[in-house]
């Protein structure tokens, strides 16, 4: 996209490098206008992100919770099965070791199922983050009338943007505003 706007062929069929300023907002050229948002800075910023990163972070701290607890039960009747494993007969030895098996598998399914739930749980409240900022842009872009929004961060391919062209400040407000007002 860069590239193009960057050697866009005008009507003599020469190379025009756009380099025009529409009131300092946004880069433009032949009906063109573009800004950015820097995604890492809208994430630390935005209220309703920072609720589900504190809720994520809740719920696995209760499913480790719950799993050290369900571990620790498990160790003691492992524990006590050793003490006592020399003076029990055969029998009770070979139905306490396929016992304590099958609670080590319920135990590592355990461990399996809430970490696919808590999974499942990010990715539910990622998409909904996703959908909450898409639907903001397009409100907002209604009155500014932007061609590109485009998105920057770590790892991002946008390197380096004109600091007038970086409207995260304006959407991380907006954002907040309306989470805010859906919060009450």
């Amino acid at each position: 996209m860069l590239f193009y706007l960057h050697f866009k062929t005008g009507k003599t069929g020469t190379p025009q490098i756009i380099t025009t300023k529409s009131g300092g907002d946004s880069l433009s050229g032949g009906g063109i206008s573009l800004v950015y948002v820097n995604i890492d800075s809208l994430m630390a910023k935005y209220e309703h992100v920072k609720k589900i990163k504190s809720e994520l972070e809740q719920k696995r701290k209760s499913s480790e919770g719950q799993f050290a607890a369900k571990a620790d039960a498990f160790e003691k009747e492992y524990r006590q099965y050793q003490e006592k494993g020399p003076s029990m007969t055969q029998e009770q030895a070979q139905q306490t070791e396929a016992l304590l098996t099958q609670k080590q598998q319920t135990l590592v399914q355990m461990k399996e199922e809430l970490s696919q739930k808590l999974s499942e749980n990010e990715l539910k409240e990622n998409q909904i983050i996703q959908k909450n900022i898409s639907e903001f842009l397009h409100k907002y872009n209604e009155t500014h009338n932007y061609t590109f929004i485009l998105a920057t961060g770590n790892g991002g391919s946008i390197l380096l943007g004109d600091e007038n062209l970086d409207i995260t400040n304006e959407v991380v407000d907006g954002l907040n505003k309306e989470y805010k007002q859906i919060k009450n």
